[in-house]
């Protein structure tokens, strides 16, 4: 997803477009784990009568559906109107 180049004119940079990014894969990239709990390590007493487990993984999965439908491009449209906000512009 990203670029890394050294040297006078070197930096960081997208690999792709940021209208070819979504969050998911951002959010893959930066997280360690995706996993909602951790019920094996150490095992958890009420492991096999538990409800929640199936409940937090079918929330992770959709919130992972969620936000793979918006991209890096989303996220910099609104940056104009975040700067006139925070320097104070009074907006209509």
């Amino acid at each position: 997803l990203i670029q890394a180049s050294r040297g006078q004119h070197g930096g960081i940079r997208l690999g792709k477009p940021k209208h070819s990014i979504n969050l998911r894969q951002v959010i893959e990239l930066m997280e360690a784990t995706l996993a909602p709990v951790n019920c094996e390590d150490p095992v958890c007493i009420i492991l096999q009568g538990c409800a929640l487990k199936t409940i937090l993984f079918e929330a992770q999965h959709a919130f992972l559906q969620y936000v793979e439908r918006y991209t890096l491009a989303d996220l910099a449209e609104p940056a104009v109107s975040i700067v006139h906000f925070l320097n104070g512009d009074k907006q209509s």
